[in-house]
């Protein structure tokens, strides 16, 4: 895995998990479990070195078929590598956020309340300890 100063690349993190789940016994084949999120086996191995990254789509199916919940394993990954025991206590660490970017596609006409999905959005992030920034 690639660290850059005290974080991990959470692409990396990703693809370490997917690597790990998909080793043990009974999961499917990376040519199976590529074909059921859409993507090439090329591309899975490019999620799994971190060249490449999954849509979060992809990461809630690949949850559901990997019987996993990848974003909390997500929160729990301390910047040591190893998953912690209680999510919440590496989550609340000062320097030990995650972060995560969503892109966010509609019609232009759609836009026009934006601020109101906005609003909704953060009230219900900091129901679950989230901030928004």
């Amino acid at each position: 895995m690639k660290k850059f100063a005290n974080f991990y690349a959470m692409k990396d993190v990703i693809g370490n998990i997917l690597q790990t789940e998909l080793k043990k016994e009974g999961m499917p084949t990376i040519k199976d479990f590529a074909s059921m999120l859409g993507i090439s086996s090329r591309s899975l191995y490019n999620v799994f070195n971190g060249s490449s990254d999954l849509t979060i789509g992809q990461l809630f199916k690949a949850s559901d078929i990997l019987k996993i919940d990848i974003i909390q394993r997500l929160a729990g990954f301390n910047l040591s590598g190893n998953v912690v025991s209680d999510p919440q206590e590496n989550f609340h660490a000062k320097k030990k956020m995650l972060s995560v970017n969503i892109k966010i596609t509609g019609s232009v006409d759609s836009f026009k309340d934006f601020h109101q999905l906005l609003e909704i959005f953060i009230e219900q992030a900091a129901t679950f300890g989230f901030r928004l920034t």
